[in-house]
């Protein structure tokens, strides 16, 4: 078994005690994300699950050339993304030729 050390300063008790089980668990947040290349059709169904999620999602317009979650080095990014704004959800939307529609639910655990 692993033993955990004390927190050293104030910020690292606060980090402690942020990720700390909780008596009332918040809503796990929902990234929403475009892939290389999105169409009219897929960016619509992402404002509609924004706007579902509206209070637990965090929307990102731009297009992300860097977002292949399945080729080698493509996932660093969407755990960066992640990481960065605290969201266990990813929605990735691309079009990988002409009428290939690809909306991707992604699940996240980071430990």
């Amino acid at each position: 078994m692993v033993a955990i050390r004390a927190p050293k300063s104030h910020r690292a008790k606060r980090e402690l005690l942020k990720h700390a089980p909780k008596l009332v668990e918040t809503g796990k947040k929902t990234l929403v994300l475009h892939g290389t290349k999105t169409s009219a059709v897929l960016n619509s169904v992402l404002a509609d699950l924004f706007h579902l999620k509206r209070d637990n999602a965090v929307r990102y317009s731009k297009k992300n050339e860097n977002i292949r979650p399945f080729e080698s080095g493509g996932e660093t990014s969407l755990e960066f993304f992640s990481l960065k704004t605290d969201c266990s959800l990813i929605v990735v939307s691309s079009i990988y030729s002409i009428c290939n529609y690809r909306l991707l639910l992604l699940f996240l655990a980071i430990w």
